[in-house]
């Protein structure tokens, strides 16, 4: 009874069978490319009957193409995700020559190697090996006898944009510089700057005594020439100009490494420190530092060697708000780091706070020469700088041997205490008093909105 009834059935599985195989390579086949597909298969999902659609199956062949596609994106996908980016870039001072052997075996990439001439350090930038760490970087160059090791970070000026309608903007001189009404300072000193480019056709620069060294990379475009041209007008612009300086007749060394980079200017650890090193070499009477960023092992063995030659660097104190970390130069013991106040004493809004402030002065709204010829108003620690700066170089005027202690002490004593007793997060010793340092200043660094 059994037998009889599986014979329709068998019969039916032999049709079915047959009838499949008349078909050839089918929808199954194409469900099986789309398969091989998704898992990376070849094109064509493994057909090699030699069947190129004819137009017998336009079903198969329109899901073929989309499977080729997918197979083409997907492999460019892997292909761009095996694209390495380039690696980091890293700093090392006073190699010896007998490195180099080893730095080749392990697959560093001498990019540039310069000895400087003022601090005598060996400068090279290297490439790190792939799959090589800064951490391991700087334990295998310190065995082979670097003094630092860091990233080539990168650093930028330190100012905001200047006033916008609203807020109170006419500040004027809060540190006593122009106290007597008399006439400028006679003072001439040489004071060493690392900025921005300069409009040197400025009135305020014009026929001024400045020698500009430009240590910007090959090929870089330069940087905008606002911030520089500011500064080194605060520091020495022309009189009778419309930006006249706290010192007309000082001598500027500047030392430009800043290059456009996008929307804003910045410059490279390697640069700053050569450019250090090129200001150093002329002997200034103090470093002007309006610049911040990260920390740096190279940077600061370079203020190290500066310190040792009794120069004092002045170092804005950065713009990133109170609750910011500290920011470097001027987060080093070896740099006088300085906060900016406003006209009414009041910290700078975007000022940080932190045990490395030393010094506050004029920061807020400033008046300023542009870098097209003509006057601004403008805000940052950057601008507070230079009145430190002034301030010590009339004290090298007056007595050249002064240590950079003695220097600290002095301003120390005679700084207005703005917050706590003593020195304390915000201000520092306080704001810089330059009463006593100038007695014939008559300059108004300060003007109010509207004039």
């Amino acid at each position: 009874m059994a037998m009889p009834a599986l014979k329709p059935l068998w019969a039916l599985f032999l049709a079915l069978g047959l009838c499949l195989a008349s078909v050839g390579t089918g929808p199954l086949h194409t469900v099986s490319a789309l398969a091989d597909d998704d898992g990376g298969g070849d094109d064509g999902g493994g057909d090699d009957d030699d069947d190129d659609g004819g137009g017998r199956d336009s079903t198969r062949s329109g899901d073929r193409a989309k499977a080729s596609k997918a197979a083409i994106a997907k492999k460019k996908v892997i292909k761009k995700k095996q694209v390495q980016a380039p690696r980091p870039v890293i700093v090392a001072l006073d190699l010896p020559d007998t490195a180099s052997p080893a730095l080749r075996r392990q697959g560093f990439v001498v990019i540039s190697d310069e000895r400087l001439s003022a601090t005598g350090l060996r400068i090279m930038r290297l490439r790190l090996p792939a799959n090589m760490s800064v951490r391991r970087a700087n334990q295998v160059l310190g065995r082979l006898g670097s003094k630092a090791v860091d990233l080539n970070a990168f650093y930028t000026p330190q100012s905001q944009d200047a006033c916008v309608e609203g807020q109170i903007c006419g500040v004027r001189s809060v540190i006593g510089w122009n106290a007597s009404g008399g006439t400028v300072c006679p003072a001439s000193p040489r004071i060493g700057l690392v900025d921005t480019h300069l409009q040197l056709e400025h009135p305020a620069l014009a026929g001024q005594k400045i020698e500009v060294i430009d240590v910007k990379p090959a090929g870089r475009k330069p940087s905008s020439l606002a911030h520089g041209t500011g500064i080194a007008a605060l520091l020495a612009g022309a009189r009778g100009s419309n930006a006249e300086g706290l010192l007309p007749d000082a001598e500027l060394i500047v030392a430009t490494p800043f290059y456009r980079a996008g929307n804003g200017d910045r410059a490279e650890a390697a640069d700053i420190i050569r450019a250090i090193d090129a200001v150093v070499a002329r002997n200034p009477v103090v470093l002007n530092l309006s610049l911040a960023g990260p920390p740096n092992a190279a940077l600061a063995e370079i203020l190290e060697r500066v310190a040792q030659k009794g120069i004092p660097v002045v170092a804005a104190a950065g713009n990133d708000g109170s609750r910011s970390k500290p920011l470097y130069p001027a987060g080093y013991d070896t740099t006088i780091a300085v906060t900016a106040v406003a006209s009414d004493l009041k910290i700078f809004r975007r000022a940080p706070r932190g045990g490395h402030i030393d010094f506050a002065a004029p920061g807020v709204e400033v008046r300023l020469a542009d870098g097209k010829g003509g006057i601004t108003r403008s805000s940052g620690t950057s601008f507070a700088a230079p009145f430190l700066s002034a301030s010590i170089a009339l004290m090298r005027e007056r007595e050249p041997d002064m240590t950079i202690g003695s220097i600290v002490a002095e301003l120390a004593d005679n700084a207005r205490d703005l917050g706590r007793p003593g020195k304390d997060q915000a201000f520092g010793w306080g704001l810089v008093n330059a009463a006593s340092l100038c007695q014939q200043a008559s300059i108004d660094y300060f003007e109010p909105a509207g004039r």
